[in-house]
Order: C-alpha cells, then sequence, then structure tokens
C-alpha cells in the first residue's frame, strides 16, 4: 500500500508542478501594471470627488462627503 500512495503523491506533484510552470504561470510585469493602473484611477476618482467638494455650493457638501468617503474606501470589485 505505501509504494502505491508514494507513486500517487509523486503523480501529483508532477502534475502541479507541470500545470504551475505552464497554464497557471503569472506574470509579475502584468499583475504590476494592473494593479498600477488600478491604484491610479481609485487616486483620480477621489482626487475627482474632493476637488468636487471644494468646489461645491455648501448646501450640497454632505452629499459630497458621502460621495468622497465611499470613493475613498470603496472596496475593489474582483474580476
Amino acid at each position: 500500500m505505501l509504494p502505491a500512495l508514494l507513486s500517487a503523491v509523486g503523480v501529483a506533484t508532477d502534475w502541479v508542478l507541470l500545470l504551475s510552470l505552464t497554464v497557471l504561470r503569472t506574470n509579475p510585469r502584468r499583475t504590476l501594471r494592473r494593479v498600477r493602473e488600478a491604484f491610479g484611477a481609485r487616486a483620480r476618482a477621489v482626487a475627482r470627488a474632493s476637488a468636487e467638494l471644494l468646489a461645491a455650493d455648501p448646501r450640497h457638501h454632505a452629499r459630497l462627503r458621502r460621495r468622497l468617503h465611499a470613493r475613498h474606501y470603496a472596496c475593489p470589485k474582483p474580476r
């Protein structure tokens, strides 16, 4: 029973290694580029909401403050 178990572990290890090196391979540069683009987009959205708050009529400050807070603390949507 032990030799069969060891061979199954070996096959599973080889299979995971093969998938990791081919199909499931990630590109670190592409990942970093996507993270930077997402960060830039969120930063621009917060800056835009801040500018709207500063330029707005004082009667609309509460609504714009809520929008700014929502932009700043929003959870990113999974892909």
